[in-house]
């Protein structure tokens, strides 16, 4: 799909020629603009990907401070076009910061390197512009995810420190229990930061292999055995034997202990969570994750799995949660080709599947 361009000139026959030239370099023009309302009209309405902007439009209209708003207001690049070479109107529109500025006349093969270099760099600013918002987020995690629980232990150990004498063996077990549940938290956190940091970075490999599910999800589930009696929520597996898929068994393990954790984590004491492993035919096989927990909010759906404005929910018992293994969670399924399917509904509970393909 060829790139739209807003052309705000108020020469009605530069304003044409301008027009057939992009149309002739392969560019779709999405309107022709004279003046500053029309121009800012257009733009909300067209939302072109970039406005050539004339910096004399007349009636004392500037058009570098016009540019300026657009970019600051709108997001989108702005290229100068104006008969003013001298000093004094270029440090102008620099001060605006545009992604372009070209003399009358111009010429068809500067006006092509302007734009596509305009075009470029509007996308490298957005890429890193996402990036950093990705980073503050990461920072914002860490920050904030791993000093609770440093802080918990903190405040036990402090205690235990304190009152070891007078502790009874009741006491002193309670104590090296939540201890040792906030490590387990803590460690299930570093090691969910460690791999999303990794994928993102590209040094994660996705490495297909024949796998076996029911051993691998019978080892998922003995490792959240603790967690779950603990809470007294009952895991069950439902699995025919001899089920064997193609996909890389390291992403598959940490697929199953987050959606597995996730749920034990919104589920009720006394309730159960499922995990089904089923044919859903000849080539695939269905991995479902359910329980009668929670639920998810319908206006939260749509920010699940969004890394930037994902919400962070408690669970049944006050539980802390970053968000980071189900967007982990996403990623994984996504590298086999897959995606997860959510379904859900506040005060009954969530399901959450999704499909490997299968080895016969």
């Amino acid at each position: 799909m060829p790139h739209s361009v807003l052309i705000v000139e108020d020469e009605v026959i530069a304003a044409l020629s301008l027009q057939e030239t992009l149309h002739q370099l392969g560019y779709s023009v999405c309107g022709l603009a004279s003046g500053s309302e029309e121009a800012l009209q257009a733009v909300r309405q067209q939302q072109p990907d970039l406005v050539l902007m004339d910096i004399n439009l007349g009636e004392q209209q500037d058009g570098i401070q016009l540019g300026q708003t657009i970019m600051q207001a709108y997001g989108l690049p702005v290229v100068f076009l104006t008969a003013y070479s001298d000093r004094g109107t270029i440090e102008r529109a620099k001060e605006a910061f545009p992604y372009g500025y070209m003399i009358k006349p111009w010429q068809e093969a500067e006006l092509l390197a302007t734009l596509e270099t305009a075009l470029y760099k509007h996308l490298a600013d957005k890429r890193q512009f996402e990036l950093q918002q990705t980073r503050n987020k990461f920072y914002t995690i860490i920050g904030h995810d791993l000093r609770s629980p440093l802080a918990a232990l903190s405040v036990s150990t402090r205690a235990l420190l304190k009152h070891l004498d007078a502790l009874s063996p009741d006491d002193l077990r309670e104590f090296i229990s939540d201890i040792h549940h906030t490590v387990e938290n803590l460690y299930a956190f570093t090691d969910n930061l460690l791999e999303w940091s990794r994928l993102q970075s590209g040094r994660l490999e996705y490495r297909p292999q024949a796998v076996a599910v029911q051993p691998l999800a019978e080892e998922v589930l003995a490792l959240l055995e603790s967690h779950a009696r603990n809470k007294g929520v009952q895991v069950r597996l439902q699995a025919a034997a001899r089920l064997q898929v193609q996909a890389d068994r390291n992403m598959l393990h940490t697929i199953l202990l987050n959606l597995l954790s996730n749920a034990i984590k919104f589920s009720y004491p006394g309730s159960e969570v499922w995990l089904e492993v089923s044919r859903q035919d000849a080539a695939r096989l269905e991995l479902q994750v359910r329980d009668r927990g929670r639920g998810i909010p319908a206006q939260q759906l749509a920010s699940l799995f969004d890394f930037k404005t994902a919400i962070h929910t408690p669970g049944t018992q006050e539980e802390k949660g970053t968000g980071l293994g189900l967007l982990l969670t996403k990623e994984f399924v996504e590298a086999h080709g897959s995606r997860l399917e959510v379904s859900s509904q506040e005060g009954v509970g969530t399901c959450i599947r999704f499909f490997l393909p299968l080895i016969t």
